[in-house]
C-alpha cells in the first residue's frame, strides 16, 4: 500500500469519541446561536464555551474545537 492509499484508509475510519457538542435538550435559539458561531472565525472555542456556560451547559473547551474542526463522532450533516 503506498503512502496516499493508506491515509486515504486511514480517512475513512470513524472519526473521534461521541461529541460533547451534542446539545441535547438546547433551546433551539441557542443551538442555532452556537452553530454560527461555529462557522465564524472571529469567535474562538473559547468564547463558544463560555456563553455555554453561562447558560448551565457544560462543554469542555477541547469539545467544542474538535466539533469545529470535525474531529468528533457526530451527526453534522
Amino acid at each position: 500500500m503506498d503512502h496516499l492509499a493508506e491515509m486515504r484508509a486511514l480517512s475513512a475510519i470513524k472519526k473521534g469519541p461521541r461529541c460533547g457538542m451534542e446539545l441535547i435538550g438546547v433551546a433551539a435559539d441557542i443551538r442555532t446561536a452556537v452553530g454560527e458561531a461555529e462557522k465564524d472565525p472571529t469567535i474562538g472555542s473559547k468564547a463558544i464555551t463560555q456563553f455555554l456556560q453561562k447558560r448551565g451547559i457544560n462543554v469542555p473547551q477541547y469539545s467544542v474545537a474538535r466539533h469545529r474542526r470535525g474531529d468528533c463522532a457526530c451527526n453534522r450533516g
